[in-house]
């Protein structure tokens, strides 16, 4: 399990994500809606996406 903060993924991005991924857990979790570019980058590489958008950090794990 990896745990980033908004701030560390804008970091490694070099940019900000969409508000969206701030406000809506879905942004992160919907990987079979088409034009999701972003979760079809950590499906890839065989991980799940799990924000927490209160604590402002997002549990990136293996998938098995």
């Amino acid at each position: 399990t990896v745990v980033l903060t908004f701030e560390q993924i804008e970091a490694l991005l070099g940019f900000a994500p969409p508000a969206p991924a701030f406000a809506d857990a879905e942004w992160w979790t919907s990987a079979g809606e088409a034009n999701n570019r972003h979760t079809a980058a950590w499906t890839a590489a065989h991980r799940s996406a799990a924000p927490q958008l209160g604590a402002r950090i997002v549990l990136f794990e293996r998938l098995s």
